[in-house]
């Protein structure tokens, strides 16, 4: 069964922080009163700790999300609880699970999953 947290919704007068929120955002498709196309917000609650353990994998030689936007993507993760790490594979490309070699790239995926797997809330 799976769990969709909900959606942070539009920030708080003041208070810097934005209010969890069921209701569809305005511009979504279920929103919008002009009934052009619009596209869905996508919102993420990066302090969020009831979470499964994340991943971030970079390759050094990335030009199109370099190492260096990777590491500041899972920093925003450091209000967490959840464990958020981030493994740099500094000789492959964007293309870091699909070029000749991806079995090493999945190796170290699937050992960091299984080291930090916890068993299922009953």
């Amino acid at each position: 069964m799976s769990r969709i947290a909900p959606r942070l919704g539009p920030l708080e007068e003041g208070s810097g922080s934005r209010r969890l929120s069921d209701d569809p955002p305005e511009s979504s498709p279920t929103g919008n009163e002009s009934g052009g196309n619009t596209h869905q917000e996508t919102w993420v609650d990066y302090d969020l700790d009831d979470r499964a353990p994340l991943l971030f994998i970079s390759g050094g030689k990335d030009h199109l999300m370099p190492p260096a936007v990777i590491r500041s993507n899972a920093k925003k993760y450091r209000g967490s609880e959840a464990l958020t790490d981030f493994y740099e594979f500094p000789e492959r490309s964007h293309f870091t699970g699909v070029e000749p070699g991806w079995e090493q790239v999945a190796d170290y995926a699937l050992n960091w999953a299984v080291s930090h797997a916890r068993a299922p809330r009953s």
